[in-house]
């Protein structure tokens, strides 16, 4: 929430701490569970999806998605916010998560794809005369955009959707022709900088256990308002190594090992976690632009586990850290 502040939940319970002192609880839910895959907090209204889990004698676990809970705030009181009656939304009756700040908007978008005959059959809609396949761009800050984004691959660029009105925003031609669009254009996703204002657009050419020349990470630097300013090079291939002899369960070791981009404060973050991943690639890592090209240097080892919140400024990283001495809240200072 702020760099003193951490939002954190425990099943059904959601809790507040500030400046490092003992968790305040700010609600606790009967039957059901907090989903913090998908959340929005702003300072009118707390969106949460909600779960309800079935917990069984040997450790087995089924979960259903319930519905949206609104938590509107009345007031702030020494940081901590002061909900009013939380409001109920089915989940059938918001197929998106809705912004913060312009719920309206968010919902008039939804309402307008849900009735596009067009969106439904080929998840496409007319732009400019034209019939235009929509696919949502991913990351924080496509998810908190007022109304809905969409990946645009001719040209290449962002769909910005609000309600019935679609404005285009085209990539520089000095970043897209240095990468292989077309089918590839989906493994973009928007995150955003609040210390800076800025957002970030990464394109990956490259998925998980893939290497060689055509592994590409490029990002590009935009406004608020998705203009761009600038594009740089990153690694390109996945920190993600798999433990020898490992198999997994379900659906395998790609389910149960995760790579996530933070950026803040102007610094690019990838945070490598889960149980299958070699203990010495597991960590948080920082982009350093070095001569002989982009690398990610190592700044957290042990297990941190997800999410990690970074502050403003970029110096300061929180997050709860799994080991056999003992579990831990950590804040680590960052030179």
């Amino acid at each position: 929430m702020d760099e003193n502040t951490l939002l954190t939940g425990e099943r059904n319970t959601l809790y507040i701490r500030k400046d490092g002192k003992n968790r305040q609880t700010l609600l606790s839910l009967d039957g059901e569970e907090f989903s913090f895959g998908g959340f929005c907090i702003s300072d009118a209204n707390f969106w949460f999806a909600t779960s309800r889990v079935e917990r069984y004698v040997g450790g087995g676990v089924s979960s259903t998605l319930s519905r949206k809970l609104r938590l509107p705030v009345v007031s702030w009181e020494n940081g901590v916010p002061q909900f009013d009656h939380p409001v109920e939304h089915e989940w059938l009756d918001e197929p998106a998560l809705p912004d913060c700040t312009v719920d309206l908007k968010a919902n008039e978008t939804n309402a307008f794809l849900r009735g596009s005959q067009t969106y439904q059959e080929k998840r496409s809609i007319d732009i400019g005369g034209n019939l235009i396949k929509l696919e949502h761009a991913t990351g924080n800050y496509a998810r908190l955009f007022p109304g809905n984004l969409f990946l645009d691959r001719n040209p290449a660029g962002l769909i910005h959707l609000t309600g019935q009105q679609a404005t285009r925003y085209v990539f520089p031609e000095s970043y897209i022709s240095q990468l292989e669009i077309g089918r590839r254009l989906g493994w973009g996703e928007l995150l955003w900088d609040s210390g800076l204002n800025q957002a970030l657009f990464v394109h990956n050419t490259c998925g998980p256990g893939q290497s060689g020349p055509d592994c590409r990470r490029k990002a590009l630097w935009l406004t608020a308002s998705l203009e761009p300013i600038s594009d740089f090079e990153m690694p390109g291939e996945s920190l993600l190594e798999i433990k020898n002899g490992y198999t997994c369960f379900s659906c395998g070791c790609g389910c149960n090992s995760h790579e996530e981009l933070y950026v803040m404060g102007g610094e690019v973050f990838l945070h490598v976690w889960g149980y299958p991943v070699k203990n010495l690639t597991r960590g948080v890592y920082r982009l350093k632009q070095k001569s002989t090209g982009p690398a990610w240097e190592k700044i957290i080892s042990g297990r941190p586990q997800s999410p990690i919140a970074v502050s403003p400024n970029g110096r300061q990283i929180a997050y709860f850290e799994l080991s056999r001495l003992g579990d831990q809240f950590r804040i680590v200072q960052i030179d």
